[in-house]
């Protein structure tokens, strides 16, 4: 599938830059295919998007509040879509599909991203 736009270098600006926030935050890691899947016990969650551009993956230790019954926290996991110059009245689509299964190796989270993208 084509992109709907190439993503240039986007500069988000925020009326209060100075309060923190999961979605102002930028990391300095960048991914190569555009999925993330976390680790629950014996279980693994994985999301997986149709494309690059736009996709911003976030992601906060902390950001889901506290477990105290498992002594950790919650993690937070969120993605954004960004459509710099967007048309009003134009739809957009973004196709993302989420896998919750018994945990399995990062070969196998490869595989199901592939085998998704290329049936």
């Amino acid at each position: 599938m084509p992109p709907l736009f190439m993503q240039a270098a986007l500069t988000l600006e925020f009326a209060n830059p100075a309060k923190p926030a999961l979605f102002k935050s930028v990391s300095p890691l960048r991914f190569d295919l555009p999925f993330f899947y976390g680790l629950f016990e014996d279980l693994i969650w994985i999301v997986m998007f149709d494309r690059k551009d736009g996709i911003r993956i976030t992601h906060s230790p902390s950001g889901g509040g506290g477990a105290p019954g498992r002594r950790t926290t919650n993690p937070a996991w969120d993605f954004q879509y960004l459509i710099p110059e967007y048309e009003a009245a134009r739809t957009y689509e973004l196709r993302v599909r989420t896998v919750f299964r018994p945990r399995c190796s990062r070969d196998d989270v490869l595989k199901e991203y592939d085998s998704w993208l290329r049936p």
